[in-house]
């Protein structure tokens, strides 16, 4: 581990992507799930990012599809064809294909129910 660590070859071209999801408090009542939002928090590590983001903050409204959507639009790949499509880019990512992430109104946008997958045959997860 200690010499990928030190190795420049590997991180001048890394992205390293960590992500601390759900909040504290995301378990309540069912009567009260609309009320209280889950807050996911990540950093953009090596040496992908651009030196002029680094050490910097972005208030663009980002959800877990973006990760995805960030490498399909990075590497010419095709949409998963789910949440995935039209989906806020990472801003390095954006500012490299020419992509224009939506202002979103994170007041009124609620991700706290899992859709099922296309062979899910149960209806809506719980």
């Amino acid at each position: 581990m200690y010499n990928l660590m030190n190795n420049t070859y590997f991180w001048d071209n890394t992205l390293l992507l960590l992500t601390f999801d759900e909040t504290e408090t995301y378990n309540v009542p069912e009567s009260e799930i609309y009320n209280d939002r889950n807050r996911v928090f990540s950093i953009l590590l090596g040496g992908a990012v651009p030196k002029n983001m680094v050490g910097t903050q972005d208030e663009t409204v980002y959800t877990h599809y973006s990760s995805i959507a960030s490498v399909e639009a990075n590497w010419g790949l095709p949409s998963l064809g789910r949440w995935d499509c039209g989906a806020n880019l990472f801003k390095l990512v954006a500012d490299k294909v020419n992509y224009t992430n939506w202002d979103v109104d994170a007041n009124s946008l609620w991700l706290n129910q899992s859709l099922p997958g296309p062979l899910e045959r149960w209806g809506y997860s719980k």
